[in-house]
């Protein structure tokens, strides 16, 4: 069974956003650092 696509009805960011969020990939960080960093983080977005 093919599961289908799905659509984009916006985006959260803006392209830049997107591209330095995924290049610093802070989905992958401990916990520890992302408390450490939410300054750096609220900043980028």
């Amino acid at each position: 069974m093919k599961i289908p696509e799905a659509n984009t009805i916006r985006k959260r960011f803006d392209d830049d956003k997107i591209t330095r969020l995924l290049e610093i990939q802070w989905l992958n960080w401990r916990t520890k650092k992302i408390t450490k960093n939410i300054q750096l983080l609220k900043t980028m977005i």
